[in-house]
């Protein structure tokens, strides 16, 4: 009997930056810096007219995190879990490290800011949606100019926007953090403050966003830790026979004659502060869909369930998803992004 997990919501980013070399010593402006910001000083006025007005957004002074520090505390103790898990406990409080070392980007002294791809303006919506619900959420903050950025750092840089298709033909925003693509690689939980000057976006009006958290495909090694001692505290707290763990989604496993709830264990969760899409979640049963096939506990046999459908039901299905593909393109069509370009090229 499975039960199913799934979904726990997470900023999501594709993994890579650029290595640069080490140096904070430039003061003086590139010619190729004075030109950008001559190119985005139309759009940063926009933006600063509406600070001007206002008090100027609140800086991040410390680390915050969701999490029930002292109910992990508790339950790791509980467990037996510690030490083995206190780098968890102390990531919680002081922010994960994402493996940036300080840097800069060769020819820009102060700060390193290429444009969004103009793919963004598929998703922006979508984007400037996200972009206020982590600044309500306290874990995103700005929109700041770039002065005021460089008064906290000597140099930052921000990751372009973009957006890619979805397997359903649906548009999903991404946070491209492989670019400038071809350099070196550099590697929601908080990241270590340390590192924030390299994991800031552009709004739509040029001003630039400070996201304290980890983008979720961008530290798979940060988020693998505190999901593993996740796992170990749900296997030590409940009568299950088994949890399998895939990114974000988890299946659970127990004996038929078990009387826990898959409520049960979202509740416990979720006191911990490691929230479950309510939606996404499915309670025990003989028979459980997990990554793209359908378990059967009793029998002892999985399937892939495209091969179930049978006449007007698989049209169907496939008719939805052609639907959805022709929307997307059309959108395309009209806003004149070319997604089939080299991935080297910027759009």
């Amino acid at each position: 009997m499975e039960g199913r997990d799934g979904g726990r919501e997470s900023g999501r980013g594709r993994n890579y930056y650029g290595e640069c070399p080490k140096d904070y010593s430039g003061t003086e402006e590139s010619e190729h810096e004075q030109r950008e910001e001559e190119r985005m000083s139309e759009r940063t006025l926009r933006g600063a007219n509406r600070v001007l007005t206002q008090e100027w957004p609140v800086w991040p002074r410390s680390v915050l995190c969701e999490m029930n520090l002292p109910q992990w505390e508790e339950a790791l103790e509980r467990a037996g879990l510690l030490p083995e898990f206190e780098d968890v406990i102390q990531g919680f409080k002081g922010g994960f490290d994402q493996g940036i070392p300080p840097h800069t980007v060769i020819g820009h002294h102060k700060h390193y800011t290429p444009p969004n791809h103009s793919s963004a303006l598929l998703a922006r919506e979508k984007i400037e949606d996200s972009i206020k619900k982590e600044i309500d959420a306290g874990r995103m903050f700005g929109p700041y100019t770039r002065a005021q950025v460089n008064s906290h750092f000597p140099f930052f840089r921000t990751s372009p926007l973009g957006a890619v298709i979805n397997g359903d033909g649906s548009l999903r925003p991404i946070n491209d953090l492989s670019f400038p693509h071809g350099e070196l690689g550099i590697p929601s939980i908080p990241t270590r403050p340390d590192q924030w000057p390299y994991l800031m976006v552009q709004d739509f009006d040029g001003q630039i966003m400070l996201d304290t958290r980890i983008a979720f495909a961008g530290g798979c090694g940060s988020f693998g830790q505190p999901a593993d001692t996740w796992k170990q505290v749900m296997l030590a707290e409940f009568d299950v026979l088994a949890i399998f763990r895939w990114v974000d989604d988890n299946l659970f496993v127990k004996r038929r004659d078990s009387s826990l709830l898959m409520s049960e264990v979202v509740e416990r969760s979720d006191r911990l502060g490691v929230k479950t899409n309510t939606e996404k979640y499915a309670p025990f049963a003989e028979e459980q869909k997990y990554v793209g096939f359908v378990w059967n506990g009793n029998q002892k046999t999985s399937w892939e369930p495209s091969f179930a459908y049978t006449g007007g039901s698989r049209a169907g299905s496939i008719a939805k998803q052609q639907d959805r593909y022709r929307k997307t393109l059309r959108k395309i069509s009209k806003s004149g992004w070319r997604p089939w370009k080299a991935s080297n090229q910027q759009d």
